[in-house]
């Protein structure tokens, strides 16, 4: 086989070797004890760093036991595996641009707030608004690829209901082209409880695609369902790809997500629903999966076990690794604490530059999270208050000038001069009827005088909500500054621990008691396991029997010697931040200056 046909699954042998012998699920009646005991395994095993990566998996372990199934969505690129998500979801939740592929493997949960988890491969984990989706999964600027170096994968939380009963992981796209092996890590593929595998209706599959199926089928045990994408365009022959997938579905992602604004259960969304109710319903296969990855997590625990006891506290030869680890964690954190910090310098800075009502419209139009039933009243009559003052202003100048003009007939009628009248005018002083001009003065003096009523209606309106929507506003901007600074501090406590645990050399032995408890935990759980599954075959009940053996059998002893720590200069996390600028913005600043509707004319301009 060619390098080119030479894309992988990555980490699953054991997982061949398990369904090969025919592995027989936990019963029902024993999961909740099972699962019970493995949180009491769990507990013990956090007190270490020895084991962080082993308790990872078991925290994976116990989370994916109880959580919704998760459908790995996986093709080449371009053929619209995010799109269909978005065309599941009913909305363009993920980027999904044809010219920003996504570079990331990301999973989609249902969250009660829309949020975004970057998951790093040394086992932090940072929060970010969705609105830095882009950045994080697609983005080229540097801060994102510096952040994605050292990422393991991101988890996307969105309020939408149809994630409730199901998560979907949205792989980053491989190249059929490449001469590298297509990577996805065991930690992701042993979350995976179906495969939704898609091509383009236009495109033919190519050959590294069909080996990349059949590698799948023998380590995984799974056919995928096969979402055949861009329905709507000329279908070429697939007929090559069926032996290895379950079911063909046809769609065109890019149409039902235009039409789920309108027609969310159109039936052609029946394709798409249906696959995914599919994979609902199939709990056994679940109970399996739970089943082989407890199996390979004893393997590995007896595994770690055994090579924990070899393990000597870090020694001076490892100083220039670890300085290169400090290096690169710093790189990450920097980063990190830049989009932290921007986040809460807009929310603290809001406010500043708010002195006029105008002003304060414009920040509540322009930001979603500020718009509530009171907010966008106020503003509507904010608008019409505003309309209002200048058609008023407009009206007044109007009729000053025709005052003005009067104003100035009447002394030159006086002084007899009758030509400045017609210029004035443009008419015969003769013809100059003053009564009939007093009296359309008087009319548009009336007038202003309702535009003035009104103004002063809207502006008594705006003045008494006034005090309820500047409550509203400036208590969301805090309480979003005030997340963000905490977020930041806790970040930064975190990471000053995590750095400095890169300077600390290994803890004394008899540290290792919760690993010590544990032991005695999992034998516990094997012998139970024994006893209450009658129907393990043999050959699974002696694999249990020869890892509880390895398991027994080490004997952690203890080292009581002191070790050296050296501390780590703190600056980059003992920044200040300025404090969170207020609303400044008084009753009085909401009035706008305009003239006082003018008196009546009477017949003598007195």
């Amino acid at each position: 086989m060619s390098k080119k046909a030479d894309i992988i699954v990555h980490g699953v042998k054991g997982l061949q070797i398990m369904n090969k012998h025919g592995l027989v699920s936990i019963s029902e009646e024993n999961m909740e004890t099972v699962v019970h005991s493995l949180e009491e395994v769990e507990e013990a095993l956090q007190s270490n760093t020895y084991v962080r990566a082993t308790t990872r998996i078991l925290q994976r372990l116990l989370t994916d036991v109880q959580r919704n199934p998760i459908i790995l969505v996986v093709g080449r690129e371009g053929v619209g595996k995010t799109s269909v998500i978005n065309a599941y979801l009913r909305e363009p939740l993920l980027c999904s641009r044809s010219e920003q592929q996504t570079k990331i493997h990301t999973f989609v949960h249902y969250g009660a707030h829309h949020h975004v988890e970057a998951s790093f491969l040394d086992g932090v984990e940072a929060t970010f608004e969705l609105s830095k989706l882009e950045l994080l999964s697609v983005s080229d600027r540097f801060a994102a690829q510096l952040l994605r170096e050292s990422m393991d994968y991101l988890t996307v939380y969105a309020a939408n209901d149809y994630l409730q009963p199901i998560s979907f992981i949205d792989t980053r796209a491989f190249e059929t082209t490449n001469e590298q092996q297509y990577y996805i890590a065991d930690s992701i593929l042993q979350r995976v409880d179906d495969v939704f595998y898609v091509i383009r209706a236009d495109q033919e599959v190519e050959d590294t695609e069909i080996t990349w199926l059949q590698q799948l089928h023998e380590r995984l045990q799974m056919k995928p369902i096969c979402i055949v994408n861009y329905s709507d365009r000329q279908v070429v022959n697939h007929e090559k790809i069926t032996p290895y997938v379950r079911d063909m579905r046809y769609m065109s992602a890019k149409q039902l997500l235009q039409m789920a604004p309108k027609a969310p259960n159109d039936t052609q969304f029946i394709m798409i629903d249906d696959a995914v109710q599919d994979v609902i319903n199939h709990t056994e296969r679940r109970t399996q999966k739970f089943t082989r990855r407890l199996f390979m997590w004893l393997e590995r625990f007896a595994t770690e076990l055994e090579t924990v006891v070899q393990r000597e506290p870090l020694n001076l030869s490892m100083s220039e690794e670890m300085q290169q680890a400090k290096q690169q964690i710093q790189k990450r954190n920097q980063a990190i604490l830049e989009e932290y910090e921007l986040e809460y310098e807009r929310y603290s800075s809001l406010f500043e530059p708010i002195q006029t009502l105008f002003q304060f419209v414009r920040l509540i139009e322009q930001h979603d999270y500020l718009l509530t039933n009171d907010t966008i009243l106020f503003c509507r009559v904010a608008g019409e208050y505003q309309q209002a003052l200048r058609e008023y202003r407009v009206k007044h100048a109007e009729y000053a000038e025709l005052y003005e003009k009067l104003q100035k007939h009447v002394q030159t009628r006086a002084h007899g001069g009758f030509t400045m009248i017609k210029r004035l005018f443009g008419e015969k002083e003769a013809s100059f009827d003053m009564t009939k001009q007093i009296e359309q003065l008087n009319l548009q003096r009336g007038l202003l005088d309702l535009m003035h009523e009104r103004i002063r209606q809207l502006e008594t309106q705006i003045l008494s909500a006034y005090d309820d929507v500047y409550t509203v506003v400036t208590y969301t901007v805090k309480k979003r500054a005030d997340d963000s600074l905490q977020k930041l501090s806790q970040f930064k406590a975190e990471q000053q621990r995590e750095v400095r645990q890169l300077y600390y050399v290994t803890r004394k032995l008899e540290q290792f008691d919760g690993v010590r408890h544990a032991q005695r935990l999992v034998c516990v759980l094997i012998a139970d396991l024994l006893i209450r599954e009658s129907d393990f075959p043999e050959e699974q009940r002696a694999s249990l029997q020869r890892i509880y053996e390895r398991i027994f059998a080490v004997k952690i002893a203890q080292n009581a010697e002191d070790l050296d720590i050296e501390d780590l200069d703190d600056n980059m996390y003992n920044k200040p931040y300025a404090p969170f600028q207020p609303l400044h913005l008084s009753v009085d600043m909401l009035r706008s200056d305009y003239p006082a509707v003018p008196m009546y004319v009477k017949e003598d301009l007195s």
